[in-house]
């Protein structure tokens, strides 16, 4: 790998060596060399971009598309219990080399991976004055376009029967 080249551009270029499971022509899945768990993937887009801001909407659409997708086969395929779908922005969030990447990681109840957090007790006046500023913020664009539902077609009206044919039940039925 040349000095300053983003890793995942080296592993995308095969510039560095990879145990790539997937690839399509806009990103390769690879196994990771230090995984987290047997069977941790990570998903790598072929063009670099250091977060999702600044894919096209397509492309990051796609992304989460393939991750869930890959995630069903890798619980098919990697004894696990459960799995979990990692994407950090920036150091603070645990992105290490800024390009883009999911991690896929196959969980067991009695593994060694650990995502907690001690959770803070927010003061009233912070959290309204967060969910004003996010709620502000949602406000002033369409963040994602409703999906269109299909109209179910409407359930055919029985035929009613025809008058006479009420009769001649009924005088069927009556003693």
């Amino acid at each position: 790998m040349e000095q300053g080249q983003c890793l995942w551009c080296a592993i995308v270029s095969n510039k560095q060596p990879s145990a790539k499971i997937y690839e399509d022509s806009d990103f390769i899945a690879v196994l990771d060399i230090r995984p987290a768990n047997y069977g941790h993937v990570l998903v790598i887009p072929k063009e670099h971009f250091q977060t999702v801001f600044e894919m096209p909407p397509a492309l990051s659409e796609k992304l989460f598309s393939l991750c869930i997708k890959l995630s069903s086969k890798i619980i098919q395929a990697v004894p696990c219990e459960g799995l979990n779908m990692i994407y950090g922005i920036g150091q603070a969030a645990g992105q290490r080399v800024p390009h883009v990447l999911v991690h896929l990681i196959p969980r067991l109840s009695a593994d060694k991976v650990i995502i907690n957090w001690d959770s803070i007790e927010p003061k009233q006046e912070e959290f309204n004055k967060i969910f004003s500023a996010l709620v502000s913020a949602l406000k002033t664009e369409t963040i994602v376009q409703p999906v269109e539902k299909p109209k179910p077609e409407p359930a055919p009206v029985p035929e009613q029967p025809k008058k006479e044919e009420v009769i001649r039940w009924v005088d069927r039925r009556v003693p």
